[in-house]
């Protein structure tokens, strides 16, 4: 074997540097990291179980007609009141203060088990559902017809401060054609309380079916 041929197996055979070893690790830590912030991206941006199961918004005006997968509905009206007197006889008086939301609402596939079972005022962080104490004087809980809809109203019974809140010109009412609206269509109304003249007191009538 020639000089030169023994200098250059020596050559390869040298053992790796300090620096070239100390790259080496610095190499591994840098694609361990990237992996790291790779997981974290697809952990973020994947939608959660919430996501997924939460109701589908369908969000509208006042006076618009919203359909959704089984419900169409129309809040007509907003009106406040200190209390309120169906003409079933009943009155409803309250420490707090009553939102009163006019509504028509109707199947649109099915009537099977259909009724206005979500019917709810977010206010900030906090959800009202309407009141049953009308009975039979309110629009909740009532069954749905496919294509026919059925008018009534809903009141909401909230505390007085609440109405002077800053975040009660920002609430949005809530219709569902169940009660459990996850993964279903959920009518959207936003209406601002603040700008709502509060009335002594406002007559309701009970719900009736719209013969178009």
């Amino acid at each position: 074997m020639t000089a030169r041929r023994l200098a250059n197996r020596h050559h390869r055979l040298r053992p790796r540097s300090r620096n070239q070893h100390w790259l080496g690790q610095v190499g591994h830590a840098a694609g361990f990291i990237a992996l790291l912030v790779a997981a974290a991206v697809v952990t973020e941006t994947t939608p959660s179980n919430e996501f997924w199961q939460g109701p589908i918004p369908v969000p509208g005006e006042i006076n618009e007609t919203l359909t959704g997968r089984n419900i169409e509905a129309t809040v007509s009206e907003v009106r406040v009141a200190r209390s309120v007197r169906a003409d079933t006889g009943w009155l409803g008086e309250t420490s707090g203060i009553w939102v009163v939301v006019d509504v028509s609402v109707a199947a649109v596939v099915d009537d099977n088990r259909a009724v206005l079972g979500t019917a709810e005022l977010e206010i900030g962080s906090v959800v009202y559902s309407a009141s049953t104490r009308p009975a039979t004087a309110s629009l909740a809980l009532k069954p749905l017809a496919t294509g026919i809809p059925r008018r009534g109203t809903l009141v909401f019974e909230i505390p007085e401060t609440v109405l002077e809140s800053e975040a009660a010109g920002d609430t949005h009412i809530h219709l569902a054609a169940n009660g459990d609206p996850r993964s279903d269509s959920l009518i959207v109304v936003p209406v601002d309380l603040t700008a709502v003249t509060v009335e002594d007191t406002l007559a309701i009538e009970s719900p009736e079916w719209d013969a178009r």
